[in-house]
């Protein structure tokens, strides 16, 4: 009897002995997968976010171009007028030879001003697309617990200097550097003084472009940190 008892105690022990390995593997597959869902889920929130971001700033750089568009073709008509008041005014010149040259001069440089504006506009859209790839790694490497809170600043600082930019290049579309006749014996000087006006003002927009890229050109610096030297961003 006794004998028996003592068979049943050691079974009952063996029997727990063999269990508590397959319990604790059992254990250890439930918290991977709950760790698994929860990374798969933070993943996914991040990936939705980076969509919806991506779409508001693709409908900003539209946006953008409509304004620039916008801005042209409110001064088109003024330049029009512009154009036609100037050439019945060169008409009485007796030096047809400057006149031509002045309405030259007229056409070419809103030509100037209109192609700079949309390179420098193009540009600045090539950086946002950076910024955009370079948050995109970033969150990534957020996910994989790195510290991007120094890249990510230098980001913040870029996207400011592009949109100030920004608003320089759409004031620069909507100008017009018509050339204002006031003598024939002036006229040299008034075509000069239109051509001066221009690169003036296309040099300070300028600037502000180049400031947006020195930042940018910070930001990408930044993340290279952050990841390792891992980046591909300018590609």
């Amino acid at each position: 009897m006794l004998k028996a008892g003592l068979l049943s105690a050691s079974a009952l022990v063996v029997l727990l002995v063999s269990s508590t390995p397959a319990l604790a593997q059992t254990r250890g597959e439930v918290l991977r997968e709950k760790l698994q869902e929860r990374k798969d889920a933070i993943q996914e929130k991040v990936t939705q976010k980076r969509e919806a971001v991506k779409i508001s700033r693709q409908e900003k750089r539209e946006n953008i171009q409509e304004k620039i568009s916008e801005r042209r073709e409110a001064i088109k008509e003024k330049i029009t007028t512009r154009r036609e008041e100037l050439k019945e005014r060169l008409a009485e010149f007796k030096d047809k030879r400057k006149a031509e040259v002045a309405e030259r001069v007229d056409q070419r440089l809103g030509t100037i001003n209109e192609n700079r504006t949309t390179q420098m506009a193009a540009s600045l859209d090539k950086m946002t697309s950076i910024l955009d790839k370079l948050e995109a790694k970033l969150s990534g490497a957020t996910a994989s617990g790195r510290d991007v809170s120094a890249a990510t600043a230098e980001i913040s600082s870029a996207r400011a200097a592009i949109s100030t930019a920004r608003t320089a290049v759409e004031a620069q579309a909507g100008k017009d550097y018509g050339v204002t006749v006031s003598s024939e014996s002036t006229i040299k000087a008034d075509v000069a003084s239109s051509r001066d006006s221009l690169h003036t003002d296309l040099k300070a927009t300028h600037s502000s472009v180049v400031v947006a890229r020195q930042a940018v050109a910070k930001a990408i610096s930044a993340a290279k940190s952050t990841l390792g030297g891992q980046n591909d961003a300018t590609q």
